[in-house]
């Protein structure tokens, strides 16, 4: 074959070769459509946690919130890194964690309790941070917000708060009789010191004496827990990060008198009370991460009403009402969730 023919030859088959090639985009993708460019990775989430103390009723609250954002489709990990940390109910630690997590700049900061949500209040008030809060009973009278349904700076969240006075209606149908009821608390905590004004005036109304026993930290508990239960006929436990960290103490003390302890916190059906009427704490987290979602759909912090429980509920410890000897209503196990183990 002559050279002028194999050129010939070579040159029509590549001129075949480049026309099959760009047939071929009619079916397969160009290489800037949609089916060939990389899936763009959601951005990381970059958020902090701040416990006011290390308890199961804050913990619940933590794993809400958690469970809910990856509902929502983040992955731990991948598109949401998590820091959390605990102010072991220590105000200097509390300011020193937030400090640390401020200028690390996330894009939300979770504060759980009334303690480390006061430690962000300058950096929110100098929009350095973006925070929701969860568990603070009294938003206002702690200084956290001036109002319930917008503010200037980028701060909202859920308050843990219930009625008080259903959580007496319980006690009494539980215990008819009672004319001695114990509170222990750390006055240091503005959101128990709140609680305890409440609960003198319902007292009052409803002829029980209050006792109040006051504790700054939990190495205090046994002690003063052990005084506590030589005065009245059943101890209530609050929202108090202090009496909650130590609860097990409260529970051991009351049951060498053979008394109960009664919560606002539900949890603590399991962990020895006798019965408990309040937030799904857990529930709490995932109202928390609700509004998170929304706030990152565009909606301001200072523009989202601070939020209450949307769920309440009577947990109640049949263990315990046995261990007691107390005989609890069918009319009130019908409304409760009952519990039947001790963690």
């Amino acid at each position: 074959m002559t050279y002028a023919r194999k050129l010939r030859i070579n040159g029509f088959a590549l001129l075949f070769a480049v026309f099959v090639h760009h047939c071929s985009w009619g079916t397969e993708p160009a290489p800037n459509s949609a089916a060939n460019l990389p899936v763009e990775k959601k951005k990381v989430l970059k958020v902090k946690i701040l416990q006011s103390a290390t308890h199961i009723a804050l913990d619940k609250t933590r794993q809400g919130i958690i469970a809910s954002l990856i509902k929502g489709g983040y992955i731990e990990g991948q598109s949401l890194h998590i820091v959390t940390e605990s102010a072991q109910g220590n105000p200097a630690l509390s300011s020193q964690i937030a400090s640390k997590f401020t200028s690390q700049e996330p894009d939300l900061i979770f504060t759980l309790g009334t303690l480390s949500t006061l430690s962000f209040l300058k950096a929110v008030h100098e929009d350095r941070a973006k925070v929701i809060f969860v568990s603070v009973t009294d938003p206002i009278g702690s200084k956290i917000v001036d109002n319930l349904t917008c503010r200037p700076h980028q701060v909202s969240g859920v308050s843990n708060f219930v009625d008080i006075k259903p959580q007496i209606d319980m006690i009494r149908e539980i215990q008819p009789e009672i004319t001695k009821l114990g509170i222990i608390y750390n006055p240091t905590e503005i959101n128990s010191v709140h609680v305890v004004e409440i609960l003198r005036k319902i007292c009052k109304e409803m002829n029980i004496t209050l006792k109040e026993q006051t504790v700054t930290r939990t190495s205090e508990l046994p002690q003063a827990s052990a005084s506590l239960v030589e005065q009245v006929e059943a101890v209530y436990v609050g929202n108090d990060n202090t009496a909650l960290s130590g609860f097990k103490s409260i529970v051991n003390s009351a049951l060498k008198k053979r008394i109960p302890v009664y919560s606002s916190d539900v949890d603590q059906v399991k962990e020895g009370a006798l019965a408990a009427k309040g937030p799904n704490q857990f529930s709490l987290g995932v109202q928390a991460a609700e509004m998170a979602v929304r706030h990152l759909q565009g909606m301001k912090l200072s523009e989202m009403a601070i939020e209450y429980p949307k769920i309440t509920e009577i947990h109640i410890n049949m263990v315990m009402a046995q261990a007691l000897n107390l005989q609890i209503k069918d009319s009130l196990l019908l409304s409760s969730k009952v519990i039947r183990t001790l963690s």
